[in-house]
């Protein structure tokens, strides 16, 4: 399933940087990406 969600992403941004990270053991302690990254500012 990886493989087409990462498809369907490069397909509709292809100039995107587009890097995959493994979050299970973030998820599984109670975090979240989008709370570890809602402090990171905008380029």
């Amino acid at each position: 399933m990886e493989k087409e969600a990462e498809a369907a992403y490069r397909n509709v941004y292809p100039k995107a940087y587009i890097r995959w990270i493994d979050s299970d053991l973030m998820a599984l302690r109670g975090g979240a990406l989008h709370c570890a990254s809602m402090t990171v500012p905008l380029p």
